[in-house]
């Protein structure tokens, strides 16, 4: 089956920004059997990511001969099910002397799959040398390859497209496809590490840097990603420069995603300006009031995570056998369920108590989550605030280590201010 959209939406021209990426320079031979869809033989600069490829047409250093465009296309996001808002922008070598209508056919397929179209049109402006728009293509397999077709004002430029027998030459330079991966983060950061992957091919985690000015603008982009971090002043830039990016991310938590934000302060003192800033409902009726702020935040919908004080932790590891994924389940109900559901295997079984009765060492944590975050539903979804500045994975230990510290960072803490256990319940 071929799926295909059409759209139509205005452009963010003139942007820019500059790209901290190595240009992996690649010849391929761009020649087909139809001479319809056959391109002639060009120089494709491709940059390859775990994640995905960044590749311009003709070239990062040329432009087509017809019309003085270039063409790049950015794949980068992580793999997982749901949508990737893949990035297009069009770059002139001099400012437009007309307006132009750009139409673009992004094709992905695998090798064993039919492959799915979306088709968006979109304007460069009059006078432009930079124009980008977002083609959000339906994503439910790794190992994807992609391909397109570029008409401009209607007529179809070869130097601009790349064809399918290309594309997997393309896709083919080291693609890390890392599906496996239980929980998918995108963490807003600086520009200077956006669109960054940390933890690839983890089977625990897997986090994506993104800027905040790159956020997405529709709520289902943010589909393949499991929770979104980010701090008060992102939010607070958000809704008073991005207001459409912002409420993309209130209607995806509305729909079952997971907004981590850090710090509110030792005594959540950035809570309220948190809840309108998502204009969450006030949960609090007037003769609710109360002296106790502890008691207060929890009228309002606010309650930490439990997490089981005194006993030992029982871990099952389960396969998903139709995607080969693997997690740790520790909720009874759910094992209890997975057991029962032949698409699930258990690989490995922790006994919550030693085989002489006694509580393992370590095996014990705190009630609840207090200690570090609470958390609140919004829709199908949950908004979770933490006390302190973002590090509930180690991503901050894991990150500097992958990067290297600079100059002026402190060394990296012993533990992370939030344990991994805890932080992923």
């Amino acid at each position: 089956m071929t799926l295909v959209a059409r759209s139509h939406v205005p452009p963010t021209s003139n942007r820019s920004g500059g790209w901290q990426t190595i240009w992996l320079l690649s010849l391929l031979s761009l020649a087909a059997a139809d001479p319809v869809a056959a391109q002639s033989p060009s120089t494709i600069s491709v940059a390859q990511d775990a994640n995905g490829f960044v590749a311009q047409a003709p070239s990062d250093k040329t432009y087509s001969q017809r019309n003085g465009l270039r063409l790049e296309v950015d794949t980068r996001w992580p793999n997982n099910y749901g949508y990737r808002p893949i990035r297009v922008r069009v770059r002139a070598e001099k400012p437009t002397t007309a307006e132009h209508r750009i139409t673009v056919r992004l094709n992905s397929a695998r090798r064993d799959w039919r492959d799915v179209n979306v088709e968006q049109d979109f304007d460069v402006p009059l006078g432009a040398t930079d124009a980008e728009f977002i083609v959000t293509c339906p994503q439910f397999q790794s190992e994807r390859h992609f391909w397109w077709d570029v008409w401009v004002d209607g007529v179809r430029d070869k130097e601009l497209c790349l064809d399918q027998a290309a594309s997997w030459n393309l896709n083919a330079y080291g693609n890390a496809n890392s599906t496996n991966a239980i929980i998918k983060f995108l963490i807003v950061g600086s520009p200077a590490d956006s669109r960054r992957v940390i933890g690839a091919g983890s089977d625990l985690f897997e986090a994506f840097s993104l800027a905040s000015n790159e956020l997405p603008t529709r709520w289902i982009d943010f589909s393949a990603i499991d929770v979104v971090a980010l701090s008060p002043s992102d939010l607070r830039q958000l809704a008073n420069s991005r207001p459409d990016a912002l409420t993309a991310l209130r209607r995806w938590v509305r729909t079952g995603g997971q907004l981590w934000v850090h710090p509110l302060g030792e005594q959540w003192e950035q809570l309220a300006e948190l809840e309108q800033l998502l204009e969450l409902p006030p949960a609090v009726s007037p003769a609710a009031a109360t002296d106790n702020a502890e008691a207060m935040i929890a009228a309002r919908g606010w309650k930490p995570i439990v997490l089981g004080a005194g006993r030992a932790e029982r871990r099952v590891t389960i396969e998903h056998i139709p995607t080969g994924r693997t997690r740790i389940v520790r909720n009874e109900d759910a094992i209890a369920r997975m057991k029962l559901d032949p698409d699930y295997v258990i690989i490995e079984e922790t006994a919550p108590e030693t085989a002489g009765g006694e509580v393992s060492a370590g095996a014990t944590k705190p009630a609840d989550s207090a200690k570090w975050y609470i958390q609140c539903p919004v829709g199908l979804g949950y908004v979770r605030a933490f006390r302190r500045g973002w590090d509930p994975v180690g991503f901050g230990i894991s990150w500097r280590m992958l990067v290297g510290p600079a100059n002026n960072q402190v060394p990296p803490p012993t533990e992370p201010t939030t344990p991994l256990t805890a932080a992923m319940e």
